[in-house]
């Protein structure tokens, strides 16, 4: 047995505590594709990516801050929000995702404290 799941969690074996988060990739990744495809080619970008922060991005965030902080599990989450972004966007730099998470995350923000007026 080299993983257990507990409340949703998948631990992987080792010396050490690691989290495997193979599954909440694979949950994020169907989440988006079925919000691309109900969506379709002429919905507004903002609309899909507040569905993305609202609906799917949570789904890969699930439990990530009992988890240890490890550069490798950083990159994974990272790989798979820059996907959805550069697919999203069409765009293919790293560096114009990274300023787009940026600005994302100020949206986001935004959009939650209005809404809460």
């Amino acid at each position: 047995m080299s993983e257990i799941s507990h409340l949703g969690i998948t631990f992987c074996a080792g010396k050490k505590l690691k989290a495997c988060i193979r599954k909440q990739c694979a949950k994020f990744y169907r989440a988006c594709i079925a919000i691309f495809a109900k969506c379709g080619k002429f919905t507004s970008e903002v609309v899909i990516l507040h569905l993305f922060c609202t609906a799917c991005l949570p789904i890969l965030m699930y439990a990530l801050e009992v988890m240890p902080v490890l550069t490798v599990l950083v990159n994974k989450v990272n790989r798979c929000w820059f996907s959805v972004l550069a697919r999203l966007f069409h765009v293919s730099n790293n560096s114009v995702i990274d300023s787009m998470t940026l600005y994302v995350i100020t949206l986001v923000y935004c959009l939650r404290g209005i809404r809460s007026t």
